[in-house]
């Protein structure tokens, strides 16, 4: 089972920049509204065996809908691995956080799908390089703007491989693993989708370690890790402290 606990704007990695236009509260060009984001990733649990249920997705699901109640109701949640099966659970265990659920039906086992107290104001899914992934844009209404979220699921080691030009077309590169190009194409699309006045977050399950190629290729899109820029420690090993899975 993936790590469980609720974590806010850290899991993985979350990248946010937030655009110099923001709606002002005092002339300043910023404001002092907080937004707060929470990523998961569910395990949709097909290869677990049959009698368990996918490992008991029901369970795990009623976890964390409790572990956000007791986070007092984050306003953005996005969560991997998610599927048919996954949302219905979802919408089974809604409690006084009130969630709405979005999800475009794709047929995939592994897909993203995002829960918001707050309004919705779009969505569009995108296939990344290879036959399996995709990043799922929303873009929601809060007291801090408009935010664009990409939530994603980056290649593991069951599917990563060296690109090729058919398969990794740009912003990848040759030398990209299908991981990387896969980074590349959620932050690009991030870009893309972004409005002049929001807040851009990236946020997922993304395979990849803090110096490792994808991370620094995310960076150089323009978004930053926030665990780090608040001053967070590193992943102790260890005790689990500050890791984001395992």
């Amino acid at each position: 089972m993936r790590r469980a606990g609720v974590v806010i704007a850290s899991l993985a990695l979350i990248g946010a920049a937030c655009s110099s236009s923001s709606s002002p509260t005092s002339g300043t060009g910023t404001t002092t509204e907080t937004v707060r984001v929470v990523n998961q990733n569910l395990l949709h649990g097909t290869a677990c065996p049959a009698e368990t249920n996918r490992c008991d997705l029901p369970g795990r699901v009623e976890l964390f809908a409790r572990q956000l109640v007791r986070a007092g109701c984050p306003e953005i949640v996005a969560i991997e691995e998610a599927n048919t099966t996954t949302v219905r659970e979802l919408e089974r265990a809604q409690s006084e956080c009130d969630y709405r659920v979005v999800y475009d039906d794709d047929a995939g086992q592994d897909r993203e799908v995002v829960l918001t107290t707050n309004t919705i104001l779009g969505s569009e899914r995108r296939r990344l390089a290879g036959p399996l992934r995709t990043a799922y844009w929303v873009r929601i209404a809060t007291d801090a703007g408009p935010v664009d979220l990409v939530a994603t699921h980056l290649a593991s080691s069951s599917d990563n491989r060296p690109c090729d030009a058919a398969t990794c077309p740009p912003p990848c590169k040759a030398s990209d693993t299908l991981n990387t190009c896969q980074g590349r194409q959620a932050a690009a699309f991030l870009k893309e989708k972004r409005g002049p006045r929001s807040v851009a977050v990236l946020a997922g399950d993304i395979n990849a370690k803090p110096d490792e190629a994808t991370i620094t290729a995310i960076r150089k899109s323009g978004l930053i890790d926030t665990h780090a820029s608040i001053g967070k420690a590193k992943c102790d090993p260890a005790l689990g402290t500050n890791c984001t899975s395992g």
